[in-house]
């Protein structure tokens, strides 16, 4: 027998070595997102990719109104911490991808509006409880704030001297001996932790 290159054969049946393949099935996968809690005003916000499936993705790109933003310093991360403020009412989305066998190589996550909670100015009031006082007596001045959290410092101040140590009360109370004049001068002051 005689083939193409010109060698004569001995056999005109050839068989070839055996081999085992398998065949994956593609790991399925889907992104959402969501926010990482209240986002005031005019500040960046935060916001998280959550990937369903035993897939870890290998990049990840955030989108704000469709357009590509930069990442901060979390670059190509699960964790989108924006570079400027997203605006009350803007459209985020992230797309990732992924590499090996999976189905789909890249996903896009669902879609979510930016919601930003208004800025409020805090306020503090303040009254003495009675009316009319002698030089020397002691007089309790209470206070009420507005817009405070649980962790907000007071400091009441007299002539603008401190009083007392700092409290964390958003309605309190300052018992002290006031001078002449002094009944307009007492003010708590919001303090710094």
């Amino acid at each position: 027998m005689y083939n193409n290159s010109g060698a004569c054969l001995t056999t005109s049946t050839v068989n070839s070595s055996i081999i085992s393949t398998s065949v994956l099935t593609p790991a399925d996968w889907s992104l959402s997102i969501h926010s990482t809690g209240l986002s005031c005003e005019g500040s960046s916000g935060g916001y998280i990719a959550e990937v369903s499936g035993s897939v870890s993705p290998t990049s990840y790109e955030w989108y704000v109104d469709g357009v590509r933003k930069e990442n901060g310093s979390h670059a190509s991360a699960y964790v989108f911490a924006p570079v400027e403020p997203v605006p009350s009412g803007a459209s985020i989305y992230c797309v990732a991808a992924a590499s090996g066998c999976v189905s789909p190589a890249v996903a896009t996550s669902n879609t979510i509006t930016a919601t930003n909670t208004p800025n409020v100015t805090p306020t503090i009031s303040i009254w003495p409880v009675g009316n009319t006082f002698c030089v020397g007596d002691l007089v309790t001045v209470r206070a009420l704030s507005s817009h405070a959290t649980s962790s907000t410092l007071y400091q009441w101040a007299v002539n603008g001297n401190s009083k007392g140590p700092a409290t964390t009360a958003g309605s309190l109370d300052m018992i002290a001996s006031l001078d002449a004049g002094d009944e307009t001068l007492f003010a708590p002051e919001p303090a710094l932790p």
